[in-house]
């Protein structure tokens, strides 16, 4: 009812978390928001797996809360499938759904799946909706799929490692770097500045919920935002190639402060060179041994494949100036299908305002300086990926 009455009804915490210096400058509600246990956190949280009504979840690949949406079939443990639904769109915030119109190929429409669930759980009509497919997902570059599960079977997850190689993709980023299933051969200290290029990007109209849709410019092509990136390019692959499931880029990284801020952006790089964003993530350096192990999801080899961490502000770990350390910056789930001649892109940050800005504490620690990605054979860093097939 708050966002109802107020839809700013955060804005004062926002902007009292954005501008403070230290964790000691936090009252109130803000304070509570940002400590682990605090009561008004706790009520903030749902446990999924109580939740006993059947429950169709509606998202989007480019919307603000992908990860909560995706995940639910999973979080939905008390449900049999033919009581929990999972439809997700390629729409923001504002548009998901917008592509389910009942046209070939596309599910039907929005209000039409709406009025056949609740026909079937309130007034018990055999419609036959509680036998459709318990996820239907629309590829970002791709049609619609449907499945049993999400993530879908026959993903493999793969390292692809970053490496200073030359792909030839990015002449005007900060620095272009390649994405190999091999480890680099050398050494390399890349560094990247906070800027503000990421204001015309596809993460500014996610975090605008779609209102800049109409600005292709910016939201259909990311090589505006990543003149402020360091740049990793695959080679093109071979053949179409899925991708669907949690993405995790395993960093290692150099501060010149206390403290430190990473973001990591995830594209689709058409034969033209244009990027478009898939899905995106950040990482604080001070949060980096928050990890919770129970829920975070792992890979076969055992590599992270969807950290989570417990983002408590006044339980961070800071770092002595110059200090190295690997940051798993998980991005969110995501379903993307490259056609034949695509490569795939991850662009690393040291901000991406507006979706991602770092909390006003870690501004001030980090002093906002330039920070550093260092590539090394014997330490590497590498995007954890899971594809239909092995990408470059």
């Amino acid at each position: 009812m708050d966002r109802i009455n107020n839809p700013a009804v955060f804005a004062p915490e926002f902007l009292q978390g954005l501008f403070s210096r230290s964790t000691g400058e936090l009252s109130g509600r803000t304070k509570e928001l940002v400590t682990l246990n605090s009561s008004y956190r706790k009520a903030l949280t749902t446990d999924a797996s109580k939740v006993q009504v059947p429950t169709f979840v509606v998202g989007g690949w480019q919307d603000l809360f992908t990860n909560m949406e995706w995940r639910a079939l999973d979080q939905l443990s008390a449900l049999p499938n033919s009581q929990k639904k999972l439809l997700m769109s390629t729409g923001q915030h504002m548009t998901n759904g917008w592509d389910t119109r009942g046209g070939p190929g596309q599910p039907p429409a929005f209000g039409v799946l709406q009025r056949a669930w609740f026909d079937k759980w309130i007034k018990g009509v055999d419609n036959g909706i509680d036998r459709y497919a318990s996820a239907t997902s629309h590829q970002q570059g791709g049609g619609w799929v449907q499945s049993a599960s999400f993530p879908r079977p026959g993903q493999v997850h793969r390292r692809l490692y970053l490496t200073p190689k030359k792909s030839g993709t990015s002449p005007t980023s900060v620095a272009d770097g390649s994405l190999s299933p091999e480890v680099p051969e050398r050494k390399a200290k890349w560094t990247v500045a906070p800027g503000i290029t990421t204001l015309c990007s596809g993460d500014a109209n996610r975090d605008q919920i779609g209102f800049l849709s109409p600005l292709d410019v910016c939201s259909g092509d990311n090589r505006i935002a990543e003149r402020g990136a360091l740049t990793f390019t695959s080679a093109p692959v071979r053949q179409a190639t899925s991708i669907n499931g949690a993405i995790n880029l395993h960093l290692r990284t150099q501060v010149d402060a206390k403290d430190g801020f990473y973001a990591a952006v995830v594209s689709d790089v058409a034969p033209d060179g244009s990027s478009k964003v898939l899905t995106t993530g950040s990482m604080t350096v001070s949060i980096r041994k928050q990890m919770d192990t129970a829920l975070t999801g792992y890979a076969p080899n055992g590599d992270v494949v969807d950290p989570h961490y417990s983002l408590d502000a006044f339980e961070r770990s800071l770092v002595k100036p110059g200090a190295k350390q690997f940051l798993d910056i998980g991005v969110l789930g995501t379903d993307a299908l490259l056609k034949r001649g695509h490569r795939l892109r991850v662009s690393v940050y040291a901000f991406n305002a507006p979706r991602a800005v770092s909390f006003g504490p870690i501004s001030n620690d980090s002093q906002l300086k330039p920070e550093h990605v260092l590539l090394d054979p014997k330490a590497p860093s590498w995007l954890q990926v899971p594809s239909s097939r092995p990408i470059g």
